[in-house]
């Protein structure tokens, strides 16, 4: 089993894949299995997908909720019974197999920096440029709600940590042009992002475009100076 929660919702399973387009859907099921270490109270969870103010009918539209999350995940083959829903609490029992695709990406993250630190620049490349293409989608794109945004903007500074990764892994392996891109889109997004221009300057030194380099750093100048 497979549950991409970046660049929208996806139940990957034995009988198929299930698209999860409700949010409040998308969110409990978030919710659930990157919290699945613990269980989660009924009304923790309302107030994930409602906010501070709950309505007197929170109960019954959670217990829809659920519901639509047991669905989900039994069109996909996973079965209705890994969703346990006990007295107060509520908790995703995933099988051992089964893989949370913002949970990837940060493994792979370490194992890229680890790589790097033993010369293997060419198995680093592909380590962080697999979590930063995972993660490029966004969390839950289109929700939002307090939990949902803090979890997002953990997912964003992954990615950025792996795309900066990645370009760093392009230089060491001798190839320093394919660093330009990630690190002008690393720029593009955050033009404050120091390490990103300073792997940037090194790669243009490094291939030789001293030229570009120049005005690359005359230009952060200017910016910083505003």
């Amino acid at each position: 089993m497979r549950l991409q929660l970046c660049g929208g919702v996806r139940i990957a399973g034995p009988t198929g894949a299930v698209v999860v387009s409700r949010p409040q859907v998308q969110v409990a099921l978030a919710v659930l299995a990157l919290e699945r270490h613990r269980p989660a109270g009924r009304e923790e969870l309302a107030h994930m997908l409602w906010g501070d103010d709950l309505s007197s009918h929170w109960q019954g539209a959670l217990r829809g909720v659920l519901a639509k999350v047991r669905s989900a995940l039994d069109d996909a083959g996973v079965g209705r019974t890994v969703l346990v829903a006990d007295g107060g609490v509520v908790t995703l029992d995933l099988p051992p197999h089964a893989v949370v695709d913002v949970d990837a990406p940060r493994l792979d993250t370490q194992r890229a920096e680890m790589a790097l630190r033993d010369g293997m620049a060419a198995r680093a490349v592909e380590l962080a440029g697999g979590a930063a293409d995972a993660l490029a989608g966004g969390f839950l794109p289109g929700v939002d709600l307090p939990w949902v945004d803090e979890r997002r903007r953990e997912v964003e500074e992954m990615c950025r940590r792996a795309s900066r990764l990645r370009a760093r892994a392009h230089v060491e392996a001798g190839a320093p042009l394919e660093a330009l891109v990630p690190l002008r889109q690393l720029l593009g997004a955050d033009p404050y992002d120091e390490d990103a221009f300073a792997l940037l300057l090194r790669a243009l030194l490094t291939s030789g475009d001293h030229h570009e380099a120049r005005k690359t750093h005359d230009a952060h100048l200017d910016l910083l100076r505003r």
